[in-house]
This record gives C-alpha cells, sequence and structure tokens, in this order.
C-alpha cells in the first residue's frame, strides 16, 4: 500500500495504526518525532507561504516537499495529499491555486496539531490500537 492510499476513513486526521507501526511500536520514538514535528512546522508553513506568494515555484515544491515528509512521518495524510498537490503545482511551474490549498493544507494541519495537543493522546493511540487489533 503506498502511502496516497494508505489515508483512513475515520475523523482522526492522523493514522494511528501507521504512525505507530513507522516506529515499530516505540511510543517513547514516535513521541520524539511528534515533538519534532510540532517544533518544525510552523517554520515549514512560513516558507511555503513566502515562496508561494513570490511566485516561486521551485521554492514551492521544495517547501511543499519537506512538509509532505514530514507530514508522512506521523501519518497526517490529507494534509499530505494537500502538500504533494502544492508539490505538484511547484514542479509544473502552475502555481495558481497553491495560495487556496495552502489554506486547505494549514487547516489540516491545525487539526492535527489540535489532536496532539490533548492530554493523553499517547493513551488514547494505545487504546484505538488496541480495539483495531481485536476487530
Amino acid at each position: 500500500m503506498t502511502q496516497l492510499q494508505a489515508e483512513r476513513t475515520d475523523c482522526s486526521p492522523i493514522d494511528l495504526t501507521y504512525a505507530h507501526d513507522i516506529v515499530d511500536g516505540d511510543m517513547e520514538l514516535l513521541q520524539e518525532i511528534i515533538a519534532l514535528f510540532l517544533e518544525d512546522y510552523p517554520s515549514q508553513l512560513t516558507a511555503l507561504q513566502q515562496a508561494i506568494v513570490v511566485g516561486d515555484a521551485v521554492e514551492t515544491k521544495a517547501k511543499a516537499h519537506r512538509l509532505k515528509c514530514s507530514l508522512g512521518n506521523i501519518g497526517g495524510w490529507r494534509a499530505y495529499k494537500l502538500a504533494y498537490e502544492i508539490e505538484l503545482m511547484g514542479m509544473q511551474t502552475k502555481l495558481e491555486g497553491a495560495a487556496e490549498r495552502l489554506v486547505d493544507l494549514t487547516a489540516e494541519i491545525g487539526r492535527i496539531v489540535l489532536f496532539f495537543e490533548r492530554p493523553g493522546w499517547v493513551l488514547l493511540t494505545q487504546t484505538l490500537l488496541a480495539c483495531d487489533e481485536d476487530q
């Protein structure tokens, strides 16, 4: 299954099974990856926005790619797809609509951040994964 096919249909902005599997069940490592994402995403979004505003397709592609990879590391597939769409716009040097996509991407990342700001998201993750195993 490719990353683009891995999107889950539930309400979570994160594919918790994927996030758990990518760290081989090491919740401490997952927490570190999440902390790095939360620390780094604001500057990544700002850099992407600046590239789009000035119409720099090469930088838009590069910045969107970096953000896409960060989102892939945590299983944020909806946001990943939006970053990928912006990356493609940069590749094709057609930035029309990129600003609108960036608004959608920012909103989806906001959902991810809210999820990880919940107290006890680690316990929630473990509980949901246990439920998935039971099915």
